[in-house]
């Protein structure tokens, strides 16, 4: 009764669609053990013993089996078995006596199905084969050929192994021997991947062993690409391209049959609340159900606390949907297992709520984009080997070996989403659990990208990853991402969109761009970046300037770092140092160098200034140190008229240094500004620099400003009756000097975020240029200036200025406008 009960209950499930039911009750598990094995009042019988089964008769071919509660049944069979469904209520257990085969539809597991012991792990070979097509499976559900752990306890414990390792020397096309870079214990028949190490992940391959002689490996076929195998010193430092080869042959199986291929039909291995599941030395072959929303190899499926759980030195090959899945879950450890050749994202944390988690020493190669039609997520469309949702998980010394998307992606959501959602947790303020020495190389898209998210309705957007305290005071936490080994990706080593987050002990070679933060309070610090190799490829996108580093947003700054090989050999336009090429966005004032190294580098390039592209006009790099112009706290600018005035050109960087002081000037006014603004340095007409507001509100434009220089500024149509100026990072001997040449009617300028709380006082126009905290207007009333400076060094300076005709001011009541004065005052 209770197998039929639990199978219905599976029937009518749908794994993760919104209509899905839990299959086991939430109380019934809520204490559950490390393990759900028997506790010892169970008869011991064989498969082959008539007196195993109720009806005394051994299951034939093709026929449901239900192994009772009270039974622990050993798989004795010298032949290979066909069942079209098993129930387990008690055991099943492989008699580690001969190899065996068994096939089914589905399998059921409420009691446990045991392949070897972690004690003893499984010395034969055992094949479970799950059969059948999407049509024929249909009445087994959520079930339908895969094996489905409901409440019962999986162990599988296929021999030990070497899962994966690295070539010890060069593969070359046309060889037919791998060097390894120590001996492996692999056999003859062996089924070994070899990762790319061009830009092109394509050219990881599939082979196979004829004979293994120490560290050497002779194969049944030459190899199609070539592969790198060497170590290579630069600048003093190693650095390791070399290819990974993982291992996907084991002793225990799981596998779709044969015309899985075709269909995309696969094997799935899913595991429910209450469950126990030990899953290692295991090769799954031909799994996943492509285009199946839960259908995946393995698949921990909303289980929710699940301490102890494991899967290790396991090998997912030729999957159509997914490697790894860990859904609704925490607590569960992945770790050295192989995943090659799957479809969409490989090992995929999948809602937002899933932590606690541990990743580590996994590799993953060949991740391929699935089809439009059978995309699960949007973000399909740009696969990750690693998936992760949530930071408070632990991802150390894994590798993504080549993917049609990226390597490494955090994509955050705001909210956990589908079966999990709540919003009681917020992912983009969680702080980082643990990245530590993982590698991302020949990915189509960046290494390691952090940024973007899925929303409550299933649609990307921009994911602002700001890590919070969870002390109850909620002051940043910095997110620190240590040891990056990014190399050979088409994009960029490494991106980071948010606030506090550090990449610390970084390698980065051969990237088109190295390292890049859409963020501020941001730091490169204490690491390596390599322009170009002796690992030579051809990049496709070699179009872009290659940069070590990409200044963008800020303040972020780079410390103790070297750069090496930013020269003739990395391309024409390569240098250490650089800026977004094609950014529109306005860019900080504060960005920064300290005990920066360059080997073999041309250390900074500006790119050209070009109307519309505010950061061309905008961008500045300071140098705390003088390790990147000689000369501390000097700034390099590009060549802008506004920004380059009395400072030395330094022609082949194309950029200025500057002993003055710069800022950032934020206006705002209230009401839509028209076109853009203009800033030129006051009566010198030939220095106009048009800088276009931010895209998405017109009512503010951002720009980089001298300082201790008298400025104009104007702005096509009506002037606004509010205008609000910011400055940031004001030091006590720097001076704001204003003239608003379009500007009429003023009747009130306010210094505001100042903590000397002091006045702007108004002066005649004759007075103006010579005073300090002042303002005034010009004769007859068209024209303003205002000349301010921070009594000590400010994080931002705010001055207010309203004008009589429709200024808000002039609209209040009496009473109102005596309120207002009274709380300036």
């Amino acid at each position: 009764m209770r197998a039929s009960v639990l199978s219905s209950l599976l029937v009518l499930s749908a794994a993760c669609t919104p209509a899905e039911r839990i299959l086991a009750p939430i109380a019934e598990h809520a204490q559950a053990p490390h393990h759900n094995l028997p506790a010892g009042e169970q008869s011991v019988y064989r498969w082959t013993d008539p007196g195993a089964w109720p009806d005394g008769a051994v299951p034939a071919t093709g026929s449901d089996v239900v192994i009772p509660a009270d039974r622990h049944v050993l798989l004795d069979s010298p032949a290979p078995l066909a069942m079209r469904r098993i129930t387990i209520l008690g055991t099943l257990e492989f008699l580690d006596d001969r190899d065996h085969a068994l096939a089914a539809r589905t399998i059921e597991v409420h009691g446990a199905l045991i392949i070897g012991r972690r004690e003893r792990r499984f010395t034969h070979r055992a094949r479970l084969t799950m059969t059948g097509s999407a049509a024929e499976n249909s009445v087994f559900g959520a079930g339908g050929k895969g094996i489905v752990v409901i409440g019962g306890t999986l162990e599988l414990h296929g021999q030990p192994v070497t899962a994966w390792t690295r070539l010890g020397s060069h593969a070359r096309a046309g060889d037919a021997t791998l060097v390894l870079d120590r001996e492996s214990g692999w056999r003859a028949g062996d089924r070994l991947a070899v990762s790319s190490t061009s830009f092109d992940p394509t050219e990881s391959e599939l082979v196979e062993v004829q004979s293994v002689a120490g560290k050497g490996v002779r194969l049944t076929r030459p190899l199609t690409h070539s592969h790198w195998g060497a170590l290579q010193q630069i600048a003093g430092r190693t650095l390791d391209e070399r290819a990974e080869v993982g291992l996907l042959t084991r002793n225990v199986v799981i596998e779709g049959d044969e015309g899985s291929a075709a269909s995309g039909y696969g094997a799935q291995v899913m595991i429910h609340p209450g469950s126990v599941a030990h899953v290692e030395g295991v090769e799954f072959h031909r799994v996943g159900q492509r285009g199946a929303l839960g259908r995946y190899p393995l698949h921990w499926h909303l289980a929710r606390e699940t301490e102890g759980h494991y899967a290790r030195e396991n090998a997912v090959w030729q999957s159509y949907n997914r490697c790894m899945t860990i859904h609704g879950t925490h607590g569960v450890t992945l770790e050295r297992n192989v995943c090659y050749d799957h479809e969409g994202h490989g090992f995929f944390l999948e809602d937002g709520i899933e932590h606690g988690n541990v990743l580590a020493g996994n590799l993953g190669m060949r991740t391929r984009t699935p089809s439009p039609a059978t995309r699960l997520l949007e973000t399909d469309e740009r696969p990750a080997t690693f998936w992760v949702t949530n930071p408070d998980n632990d991802l150390h010394d894994n590798v993504a070996a080549g993917s049609d998307g990226f390597g490494i992606w955090y994509a955050m959501p705001t909210h956990p989403t589908g079966l999990s959602a709540t919003t009681a947790i917020w992912p983009r303020h969680v702080p980082l659990a643990r990245f530590e020495n993982n590698t991302a190389h020949s990915n189509v898209q960046s290494g390691l990208w952090v940024d973007e998210g899925i929303d409550a309705q299933g649609r990307l957007d921009i994911a602002w990853y700001e890590p919070r305290m969870s002390d109850g005071e909620n002051a940043p936490e910095p997110a620190i991402f240590r040891g990056l080994v990014a190399w050979k990706n088409q994009a960029l080593g490494a991106w980071f969109r948010g606030s506090h987050l550090h990449l610390e002990g970084a390698v980065l070679a051969d990237n088109m761009s190295g390292v890049s933060f859409g963020a501020d309070h941001a730091l490169l610090d204490n690491s390596f970046i390599v322009g170009v190799s002796e690992n030579v490829g051809v990049n496709p996108r070699a179009w872009v300037p290659v940069r070590g580093f990409w200044f963008y947003d800020g303040p972020v700054g780079v410390r103790r770092t070297t750069f090496a090989n930013f020269d003739a050999r990395a391309g024409a336009n390569a240098s250490a140092l650089g800026f977004n090429p094609v950014n529109p966005w306005p860019i900080s004032a504060e960005n920064w160098v300290d005990q920066v190294t360059f080997v073999d580098a041309v250390p900074m390039m500006f790119e050209a200034v070009v109307h519309g592209l505010d950061a061309t006009k905008s961008a500045l790099v300071v140098d705390r140190d003088g390790s990147l112009t000689g000369a501390a706290n000097s700034v390099l600018v590009p060549d802008a008229p506004l920004l380059r005035g009395g400072c030395a050109q330094r022609a082949s960087w194309r950029a200025w240094s500057c002993g003055s002081p710069f800022t950032q000037l934020t206006v705002r006014a209230d009401r839509r500004i028209p076109d853009a603004i203009v800033v030129q340095r006051y009566g010198d007409v030939s220095t106009t620099v048009r800088v276009a507001p931010v895209r998405y509100d017109s009512s503010f434009a951002t720009l980089t400003v001298p300082l201790d220089a008298a400025l104009e500024l104007r702005s096509p149509g009506d002037p606004p009756s509010t205008l609000i100026f910011t400055s940031s990072a004001m030091t006590a001997s720097a001076m704001l000097d204003l003239s608003l040449p379009e500007l009429r009617d003023v009747i009130e300028v306010m210094l505001a975020r100042d903590r000397s709380g002091r006045t702007i006082r108004r002066v005649p126009w004759s007075e103006s240029a010579g005073c300090v905290d002042c303002w005034s207007v010009r004769d007859g009333g068209v024209g303003a200036r205002l000349r301010v400076r921070s009594e000590a060094d400010a994080q931002e300076l705010t001055v207010t200025v309203r004008r009589a005709a429709g200024s808000a001011m002039s609209d209040a009541t009496p009473a109102e406008q005596a309120v207002r004065r009274g709380a300036r005052d």
